[in-house]
């Protein structure tokens, strides 16, 4: 029997390895109407010229592809639960929870109901993709896992939309109660200021998305340009259009709004544990079995299969008791009423008012959308689809006809502030700047945006210089308290004259969190090991082996760095970048969030931040940074060279919209 069992296996993984490395995948499909024009500038940025929008989708994907292919695959198969494909046993259970989700029929139901311009412009940008695909080698990512990439589907760009919405949502953070944060788990900045508070006289916007640090990076840039219409911004690889930026007219920078978008429902069973009681009769538990292809070793592959996935009409469940059945219901597992494609509406509003009505399209994530134009108008819109809800109990009673979801909050009833009289906007993942008396969720983090609001504030002449101080503000919320605490906890009286030395540099800091600092790295590694004489002398014990006798020299950068991993940095250590020398802490504006492993060599690993900062003015002047660089391709002189600068709080000058640049030109023809 042993034998037997042995010979399947074997079948199995032979039968495997040939199905994988026998079919290849084809790539095939519709190539540009008239044409369209690839040009790159000298940070590698594409600017994409068309006179329609089958091309000018057709070319973004033809160039999101030769700058990111390796991610947007990635991207596709966390939405769809394929990574242990091509990584292995280590992401099969990962794949599992995902596949429960079921993105790839949420992206089919989107798609059918999206208009169908919209429907066109993924076509397009998935035909541009594949035209890619099939003229050009791939980079070493694929080299290294032994394989290539499917053809890219038009609904392949939902499930990396609806993928990233995942990531910005707390979907098990279920407990009621919670109260408000001044400690975000996830972060953005966002701000605008009215011509009334402007140097310049014109609208100033700026942005600053916060989110995990990974080579490559979240977020790629490029320009629009159709006909005589054109925009400059940043894309989220996989998906059309744009999700921050600016045109002639208009500016608009994103925050995750972390709204209560889930629940969890208690279901108790019928007379059978099939059968669950609802308010509405009796539901029957549906259970479907995934298999999951694991990659062993090369291009071989074997079928995983695992426990059934089972659903209730709530969606996947969660847990099963003697009693009931639990689940989780959350907005984005479907397709949501008259939910759009707002990327590639967005980009072609002119005005404040245009915009409010694109953004009325978006489903999911939730976001705050913060604009300005140049008619002087500012705003602070929070959009997305949110349950309208009679009751907050949770679990939720699914029995309980108050406790379901009564559809989605209208558009209109959201949060929405045009033109505040103080002459700006601000979110940095704070509460709703309006009650509109509908529940939206509960327990925003608000330091960063208090000290953002009042560094806007202090000033009504601002530009560009002012709001990049702004985003490299590292002022340390709380410190002044923290050190009075650990500088009570020691009897002077005993200690040494550098530890004297010490302490006199930790009362004269300034609470600031800059590169330079040596309070910083005093507060900080002092805070690690705990008040009192004891935490004292560790701290100074560490300080010297670490940093040298010499006080003077104890700088935080030396301490504090970004290290930014590339997904296969176990295969090739090299894909990764950094450590980057960084100023900031988990608190602070500028933020420099990470966990603190005194025994690593980067003490404090910042894993956490600002993957981009724009800076706007209105019909004027724009820069911009990004925390790697512009493409993905490990080969690429433009991988990894914004680094530097955005670790030091640089930026790049951007082209004026419309602008062609120098440097090599794609023409792409039928």
């Amino acid at each position: 029997m042993r034998r037997i069992l042995l010979w399947i296996v074997a079948a199995v993984v032979l039968l495997g390895g040939i199905s994988w490395t026998l079919l290849q995948p084809r790539y095939s499909g519709p190539g540009p109407q008239v044409g369209a024009e690839v040009v790159r500038d000298d940070w590698g940025v594409a600017y994409l010229f068309a006179e329609n929008s089958w091309d000018l989708y057709f070319a973004q994907g033809y160039a999101s592809a030769q700058d990111r292919i390796w991610q947007m695959d990635l991207w596709r198969r966390q939405g769809t639960g394929r990574l242990a494909e091509i990584e292995g046993r280590g992401k099969a259970v990962m794949d599992y929870r995902l596949r429960a989700l079921r993105l790839e029929e949420v992206a089919t139901a989107l798609f059918a109901q999206l208009p169908p311009e919209q429907q066109e412009a993924l076509e397009a940008y998935a035909a541009g993709v594949n035209w890619y695909l099939r003229q050009h080698h791939l980079p070493r990512e694929f080299q290294l896992l032994h394989y290539r990439p499917q053809p890219w589907r038009p609904t392949d760009s939902l499930v990396v939309w609806r993928a990233m919405a995942l990531m910005l949502s707390n979907l098990f953070d279920d407990s009621p109660g919670s109260l408000p944060s001044p400690i975000p788990s996830i972060g953005s900045n966002a701000w605008a200021v009215a011509p009334t508070r402007s140097a310049t006289g014109r609208a100033l916007l700026a942005n600053d998305p916060h989110l995990p640090l990974t080579q490559p990076g979240p977020l790629w840039e490029v320009a629009l340009n159709l006909g005589e219409e054109g925009a400059q911004g940043f894309a989220l690889p996989g998906v059309p259009g744009l999700v921050i930026g600016r045109n002639r007219h208009l500016a608009w920078g994103l925050t995750a709004f972390e709204g209560d978008v889930a629940d969890q429902f208690f279901c108790r069973w019928g007379q059978e544990q099939r059968r669950y009681r609802t308010d509405h009769g009796l539901g029957t538990i549906d259970a479907q079995r995934p298999i999951v292809w694991v990659r062993l070793w090369g291009p071989l592959r074997v079928p995983v299969f695992w426990q059934a996935v089972e659903y209730t009409e709530f969606g996947p469940v969660l847990e099963r008791t003697r009693r009931g059945v639990r689940s989780l219901r959350w907005a984005g597992a479907q397709a949501l009423p008259d939910e759009r494609l707002v990327t590639v509406e967005v980009w072609r509003a002119t005005s404040v008012a245009q915009l409010q009505e694109a953004a009325g399209g978006l489903g999911v994530p939730d976001m705050n959308i913060i604009a300005a134009d140049d008619s002087g108008n500012i705003a602070h819109l929070v959009r997305g689809r949110f349950p309208r809800r009679q009751r907050f109990d949770t679990p939720r009673d699914c029995e309980d006809p108050k406790l379901g979801w009564q559809g989605f909050v209208d558009p209109s009833e959201l949060p929405t502030v045009i033109n505040p009289p103080g002459g700006f906007v601000a979110s940095a993942n704070g509460a709703p700047p309006v009650s509109t008396g509908v529940y939206l969720g509960r327990g925003w983090p608000y330091a960063r945006q208090e000290r953002i609001s009042e560094l806007l504030a202090a000033n009504s002449q601002h530009s560009l210089n002012s709001f990049g101080a702004i985003q490299a503000d590292v002022l340390v919320p709380g410190a002044q308290e923290q050190v009075r605490d650990l500088l009570a906890s020691v009897d002077t009286s005993r200690l040494d004259s550098t530890a004297l030395q010490a302490l006199e540099l930790l009362r004269a800091w300034d609470q600031r969190a800059t590169a330079d600092s040596i309070g910083t790295s005093l507060f900080q590694v002092w805070s690690s090991y705990g008040r009192g004489l004891g935490g004292l002398t560790q701290t100074l014990g560490f300080l010297r082996q670490r940093l040298g006798p010499d006080p003077a020299t104890w700088r935080w950068d030396r301490l504090h760095a970004a290290v930014l991993p590339h997904e296969l940095a176990r295969l090739d250590p090299a894909l990764s970048v950094g450590p980057l020398p960084r100023q900031g802490d988990g608190h602070t504006v500028d933020p420099g969030p990470g966990q603190a492993d005194l025994s690593a060599p980067v003490p404090f690993r910042q894993d956490f931040g600002a993957v981009l900062r724009l800076l706007a003015e209105v019909g004027g002047d724009a820069r911009a940074v990004l925390a790697v660089g512009e493409t993905g391709d490990p080969s690429s002189p433009h991988y990894a060279d914004q680094g530097t600068m955005w670790a030091q709080n640089q930026y790049r000058t951007l082209a004026p919209l419309g602008s062609r640049p120098n440097g090599g030109v794609t023409v792409l023809r039928p």
